[in-house]
């Protein structure tokens, strides 16, 4: 889907202005200008320009006025030379540019279109740990500048075409870019992700959470389909996403046993004191990484349980292998606040 971050302005028509009357009627006083205009090249794009309006003037040109002050506009022997600044804004404008020859005088509109820029991306780019070059169509009718805030992604324009260079990715973790691009007042960028589960994700981890009195942890290995807490005995089924590179689970899970009793996954809104473990619901872990923390996913409400926001993860106790109310006899643990930390090797 095209990102389209400007609109044509409307193209006006190339007009030189003359006086006419919406009747037949001729006006006695009316008097026709000597001044002729020959040609002109005086619609511009929104980049600077320079155009030329050729008159014929039989007492010569003596003097030349625009109405505008980003048209600037200089008597040239029998040419009126025109010079237009960028034009940064979305509009195109308009200008009167006055040709004098003595007394007489007369006047030619100089336009110049509106600030065009669009490009062939999204937002976001998503791509594995190899080296490679990405190319996106771009149109655009004034000066852009490309930059990125990374050396190991590199950007630059070539023609028609935005080329994003990447570099092979060995730090052993998902990292970002921003790569920027900005013509007159107009800004924006592309965000870069470079990831492969297998290499950056997939692994151990630290299960952190606050359990009303203190934060604890315990260790889980994650993979592509399940978070598995070996220590614990429980194994919790997950969905990675590569779309959104993050990790989800649904309530209403079996986990594993316990005693006599079998523990499904549940969410809790500790705020409004209201519980679910029907498997319309869970949570959402979006990966990330930072010096600091390293890889981090943080678990939040994935929009999915109406009026209610999940902000802990309960791991309930049924005397029965059906997740009914029923069946329900409290919970064996919970965690507020839950993430995963990743155990750098």
């Amino acid at each position: 889907m095209k990102k389209i971050l400007a609109i044509i302005s409307a193209v006006m028509a190339l007009v030189a202005v003359t006086a006419c009357s919406d009747d037949d009627t001729v006006n006695p006083y009316a008097q026709a200008s000597s001044i002729t205009v020959d040609s002109t090249r005086i619609l511009f794009q929104a980049a600077p320009s320079t155009g030329v309006i050729h008159v014929s003037a039989p007492n010569g040109i003596s003097r030349v006025t625009s109405a505008a002050e980003w048209c600037a506009a200089t008597v040239s022997g029998n040419s009126v030379v025109v010079n237009v600044e960028q034009n940064d804004g979305l509009e195109g404008r308009a200008s009167q540019v006055t040709i004098y020859s003595g007394k007489d005088s007369t006047q030619v509109t100089v336009q110049q279109m509106g600030f065009i820029f669009q490009i062939s991306a999204g937002s976001q780019l998503k791509v594995n740990d190899d080296a490679q070059t990405i190319s996106y169509d771009v149109k655009y009718n004034a000066d852009i500048q490309v930059w990125s805030d990374v050396d190991w992604a590199e950007a630059s324009l070539s023609g028609n075409k935005l080329n994003v260079s990447i570099k092979a990715n060995d730090s052993g973790h998902l990292r970002n870019a921003y790569i920027y691009y900005q013509g007159g007042d107009i800004r924006d960028s592309i965000r870069v992700v470079q990831v492969d589960f297998d290499k950056d994700i997939a692994g151990n981890y630290r299960f952190v959470g606050y359990n009303g009195s203190k934060w604890t942890y315990t260790l889980a290995t994650l993979t592509a389909d399940k978070l598995d807490f070996t220590s614990l005995g429980f194994t919790l089924p997950v969905t990675f996403d590569p779309n959104t590179i993050s990790v989800s689970f649904k309530c209403g899970q079996l986990m594993g046993t316990y005693s006599s009793y079998y523990i499904y996954s549940s969410i809790w809104d500790t705020n409004a004191g209201y519980l679910t473990y029907s498997d319309k619901y869970g949570m959402v872990a979006p990966f990330t990484y930072s010096e600091e923390d390293g890889t981090i996913a943080e678990f939040v409400d994935d929009g999915t349980w109406g009026t209610y926001t999940a902000t802990a993860m309960r791991w309930e106790k049924f005397k029965a292998e059906s997740p009914i109310t029923a069946n329900r006899v409290g919970y064996l643990l919970y965690w507020m606040y839950p993430y995963l930390q990743k155990i750098e090797e």
